[in-house]
């Protein structure tokens, strides 16, 4: 049995107290010729060099045409040990025992194929203390009871055995690193700290206990220090030609480069380790990583996916694949991989978190929160945890658990200003503006003038989100005239100003911010999107381009652009940078819908479904992603397909009232108007939603049920300023001849928009109905308001032909005709005009040339009659 000394134990990896060794180098020969035994032999002599993967491919080659051979068996797996793929590991020993291999020879191998995946328990239900060879093999076993009972979080059980394998072996390092692990897993850092430095005393030219140090620095976030302790194991290790010692420094320094951002260091090491140990998983992770940094997901996938080709089960590399998916926007292959590693490694705080961040961004709020749960449960919990469970809450609409969670997170991290101001944020977007000022009022801001500005600015904040503007807008100059040097506080003040109405105040103060700092982007957006708002479409065009030369990677300027094509109806120019935008920015569910939306104006509603199909898991997390791809697949005659994308996003979103609605409008396509109607009340019983109020209105007018009204009486009664939905009711009531109701409603809108032309000329058309004398003076009230508007002009018109005043009201009736373009309601109107007046050759001329048409009108049945008498 070899001895304990050779392998490599470290703390942040696998498990406590356990490094899998590391890959050295390519197979030197194929051995097309070789018979079993020297295969064997060969692969025996690859594996005592510490070329692992050699071994395997010696020890496989065998067991194709001798799937019984013991020796291949036990090769191929304590081979697979060492590159760290624990499933294949334990099948090949367990194969070896059914094979005839006592159970005792595997043990300490068994014990650590069992530890890489996590089978805590099983190493101590499994792995016994019977007929092991010597008491050196015993105390290696008891060493991987201790790291599995440090697996568990029993750190005094682990201690005690890591104790035993010592009082068998005083010598063994891993029993005496596994102390020092379980002082770690109990956060009693100053006594793990001791006992490293104690071990580095005793051991002083050994580069295993160097590498722990590293690793324990780096467990402290001291990655300097971590990185001068893999320096000293690698000098020891070249010196004592320890390959796999210092292929582990070479990693461990590549690391803790890593964690100082110090990428084009680490990528030396990296690079290194790529032609010394191009096999090992290690290897491939490291390149995998900094191709993560590089952003080249490509070069990352291929590694890791190698990786987990060869071991599925291997955890790290899933944890990096899912990272990998949720940078690039993959947000269903993230969830998949991190699901998979958060499951075998329920205690990995890093894999929940990003399980977490993708089921945040794919808006599953209540998994996110499930995913958190156990690592912010505890006294302990981190900051960052604290915060994503924050976040996970208000995703819930649990304001009060969001704030529970943040306020454990300012109590435990008293000193820690950014998350006071987090607090205070919340607090304000709440509307708890007492509170947050409190929060606020208590920062101490003495030491720092960065602190400070961030407390006067959010004070600004308090007063627009307290509803008072002047204050707002006072407290905001003042922040200015204090802060002076710092564009973000004229950046501040334009925003204030504009939120006022003042337009020319703001564009002043925003070009004082990129004065003061010419690449602020805050300003020069805030600046485009003042020109973009006020219709100077072009300015605000070049804007944003000028933006995107700075930025090339803004994909919110992209988007942008498009907004603005599309506005312009350049809809090839909406598609383009619609694209760009969503190419940048993969998993921003806008950005996506908004380039179908294009595509369908150009006609291409197949390829605008498709653009929404090829994301469906965001577009169903999206739901006006979701309910525009159900409304371009029911506008395709797909009605089945329709309504199963509304089946699935009221599944999804039981509690939203848009997957309803969508089913409504489908149903409307496919005429089914009983259906539609029963869709859009359980819409409007999820929550009072202006058009689907509007909508259930007309269908429940279109079938002539009774209660037509309702909806828009409820939505008015939880809104009653609503004039818009007012005036549908006003409408509605015209419609089912209620003329008396129809006038008080339109009278109630008119008193608080006098100037509304729309609602004076219906109103006067009311008054006409009801032969009340007040309808020509308020046909001419709406005429003053919109003298322009064809409609209007035939209201007043056709108003003063049936009160007598023929030649003034066939004037503007004739005026009407022009500016509808001929419609034939309006030349009806003139027509009866012309008749009164006598002129019954031109009244018969145009009767005749408006029934002609196929176009209908509401009034054809008067026409005809009216053609018939002359």
């Amino acid at each position: 049995m070899k001895s304990t000394e050779s392998r490599a134990k470290m703390v942040p990896t696998l498990f406590p107290g356990f490094i899998a060794c590391v890959a050295l180098l390519l197979v030197s020969a194929c051995g097309l010729a070789m018979n079993s035994e020297a295969k064997l032999d060969r692969g025996e002599k690859a594996f005592a060099e510490g070329d692992y993967p050699a071994a395997i491919i010696d020890a496989k080659d065998v067991l194709i045409g001798e799937p019984d051979n013991v020796r291949g068996r036990l090769l191929l797996g304590r081979a697979s040990v060492k590159v760290g793929d624990g499933p294949s590991a334990e099948k090949e020993l367990r194969r070896a025992i059914a094979l005839g291999t006592a159970a005792a020879e595997v043990a300490p191998d068994m014990a650590r194929a069992l530890l890489i995946q996590g089978k805590f328990q099983e190493v101590l239900d499994d792995v016994s203390f019977e007929g092991l060879a010597s008491s050196e093999v015993e105390a290696e076993v008891r060493a991987a009871r201790g790291d599995a009972y440090l697996g568990l979080n029993q750190p005094e059980a682990a201690r005690e055995m890591f104790s035993s394998a010592l009082q068998l072996q005083p010598e063994n390092l891993d029993a005496r690193l596994g102390i020092v692990s379980s002082f770690v897993a109990e956060n009693n850092f100053l006594q793990a700290r001791g006992g490293v430095e104690q071990i580095l005393e005793t051991y002083p030219d050994n580069p295993r206990v160097w590498l722990y140090s590293g690793s324990f620095n780096a467990r402290m976030a001291d990655f300097k220090s971590a990185e001068a302790n893999y320096k000293v194991a690698l000098d020891l290790a070249d010196t004592q030609e320890d390959e796999p010692a210092r292929l582990q420094a070479l990693a461990g320094l590549a690391e803790s480069l890593l964690e100082q951002q110090e990428v084009e260091a680490a990528r030396v090491h990296v690079d290194q380790l790529a032609v010394e140990a191009p096999r090992s998983f290690q290897t491939m992770s490291l390149i995998a990583r900094i191709a993560y940094l590089d952003e080249d997901w490509k070069t990352a996938q291929q590694n890791l996916q190698q990786i987990l080709q060869a071991a599925p089960d291997y955890r790290p590399a899933q944890v990096l694949l899912g990272a990998v998916h949720l940078r690039s926007g993959n947000l269903s292959q993230a969830e998949m991989y991190l699901s998979a590693a958060v499951a075998a490694m329920p205690n990995n705080v890093r894999a929940r978190q990003m399980l977490a961040e993708t089921q945040l961004q794919m808006q599953k709020a209540d998994e996110a929160q499930e995913a958190l749960a156990p690592i912010v449960s505890g006294a302990d919990a981190d900051p960052m945890s604290l915060q994503m469970a924050a976040r996970a809450s208000l995703g819930r609409q649990d304001l009060e658990g969001a704030l529970e969670y943040l306020r454990r997170n300012v109590e435990a991290n008293p000193d820690n200003a950014d998350l006071r101001f987090q607090l205070a944020v919340t607090l304000l977007q709440a509307g708890r503006t007492d509170e947050a000022q409190s929060v606020l009022d208590d920062l101490d801001v003495s030491g720092s003038s960065e602190n400070a500005y961030r407390r006067d600015a959010l004070g600004v904040l308090t007063a627009i989100r307290d509803r008072k503007p002047v204050v707002a807008l006072e407290a905001a100059k003042k922040v200015a005239d204090a802060y002076s040097d710092r564009p973000g506080a004229f950046s501040l003040l334009g925003a204030v100003q504009l939120a006022t109405g003042g337009v020319d105040a703001a564009t002043e103060s925003f070009e004082r911010a990129v004065r003061l700092e010419p690449k602020n982007i805050i300003a020069r957006r805030s600046l485009a999107e003042i020109d973009e708002s006020t219709g100077d479409l072009d300015a605000a065009k070049s804007r944003y381009q000028a933006i995107l030369k700075d930025q090339p990677e803004a994909a919110w300027a992209m988007f942008a652009l498009g907004r603005i094509a599309f506005r312009q109806e350049a809809y090839e120019s909406a598609v383009d940078n619609f694209r760009r935008a969503s190419e940048a920015a993969p998993g921003n569910a806008n950005y996506r819908l908004n380039l179908a939306r294009a595509e369908d104006r150009l006609g291409n509603s197949a390829v605008a479904a498709g653009i929404l199909e090829d994301a469906l898991e965001t577009s169903l997390a999206h739901i006006p992603s979701g309910v525009t791809l159900g409304m371009l697949k029911a506008k395709d005659g797909d009605i089945a397909g329709a309504l199963d994308i509304a089946s699935q996003l009221q599944k999804r979103h039981p509690d939203q009232p848009a997957p309803y609605a969508l089913e409504g409008e489908v149903q409307l396509l496919d005429t089914n108007l009983a259906l539609a109607n029963s869709a859009y009340d359980k819409a409007l019983s999820l929550g009072m939603v202006k058009i689907h109020a509007i909508r259930s209105n007309q269908i429940k007018r279109q079938l002539g049920v009774a209660g037509a009204d309702k909806p828009l009486l409820d939505y008015l009664a939880a809104r009653p300023l609503d004039n818009e939905v007012r005036s549908v009711l006003a409408e509605s009531y015209m419609q089912t001849d209620d003329v008396g109701k129809s006038i008080a409603t339109y009278e109630r809108v008119a008193s608080a928009e006098p100037t509304n032309a729309v609602v004076l000329n219906n109103l006067a058309w009311a008054y006409y109905l009801a032969d009340d004398p007040r309808a020509i003076e308020t046909a001419r009230k709406a005429l003053d308001a919109m003298p322009d508007n064809g409609a209007i002009v035939d209201t007043l018109g056709w108003i003063l032909v049936q009160r007598d005043s023929v030649e003034d009201g066939e004037k503007l009736l004739r005026q009407a005709v022009e500016m509808e373009n001929g419609r034939p309601e309006i030349r009806y109107h003139h027509a009866a005009a012309l008749a009164k007046l006598g002129r019954t050759e031109e009244a018969r001329n145009t009767l005749n040339e408006i029934l002609a048409g196929d176009e209908e009108f509401a009034s054809r049945n008067d026409a005809e009659k009216l053609l018939a008498e002359l």
